[in-house]
């Protein structure tokens, strides 16, 4: 799929071809990823939600100055939405993060960062079904994607660049608030993506997941 050579696409594991205990991104910056459980299956990995994780090192191309756009997609099949799961996450513990997307206990998506969170009302993800999920960040605001369509948007600046290490599946200190089901892929920008192009990568993908 053309999307694979946008030059703005920092990160791009496309777990669901992705099999063993060392990976390498499918983008141009071929970062290597270890993966810790988060046992492959033909759809993504399966992760625990005790302690899987895919440590993807630094990753300093995934670094953002403060103010700096970024964008940001998964496809996920959680097992349940009983507690707070992270998806992708740049940064250590608490919200000392460059940035983060997760999924509330309630379902509702939230972006964090050093600023804080900020959580979606409208934007509910549901056990057991495929969903992409993802946001994009202009700098200033910060707007949540599910299944192609842009949500609710929030003010939130991006917090600044970190040399934290780029986890999938879990906070960068470990547990809790590791994720609990199957994720499929997972892409990063260095951009705001357009609601063209979210609905585009969505219905260029949906196919693998029903």
């Amino acid at each position: 799929m053309d999307f694979i050579f946008d030059p703005s696409l920092v990160l791009y594991l496309p777990l669901y071809k992705l099999d063993g205990a060392s990976i390498k991104s499918q983008d141009a910056y071929g970062h290597l990823c270890t993966a810790t459980g988060a046992l492959w299956r033909p759809k993504g990995r399966l992760f625990d939600g005790t302690d899987d994780v895919i440590d993807c090192g630094v990753a300093t191309a995934a670094n953002f100055l403060a103010g700096s756009p970024h964008s940001c997609l998964a496809w996920i099949k959680a097992d349940a939405i009983s507690t707070t799961q992270y998806i992708v996450v740049k940064g250590t513990s608490g919200i000392a993060f460059n940035y983060l997307l997760g999924v509330a206990s309630t379902g509702v998506l939230f972006y964090g960062n050093t600023a804080g969170n900020s959580i979606s009302v409208t934007a509910t993800v549901s056990a057991l079904v495929w969903t992409q999920v993802g946001f994009v960040n202009d700098g200033t605001n910060v707007t949540f994607i599910k299944n192609g369509v842009l949500m609710d948007t929030f003010a939130r600046a991006n917090s600044g660049a970190t040399n934290e290490t780029l986890k999938i599946g879990s906070r960068g200190s470990g547990t809790p608030y590791a994720f609990d089901g199957l994720l499929g892929e997972v892409l990063i920008y260095r951009r705001v993506l357009t609601p063209a192009e979210t609905l585009r990568n969505y219905q260029m993908t949906k196919w693998r997941y029903r």
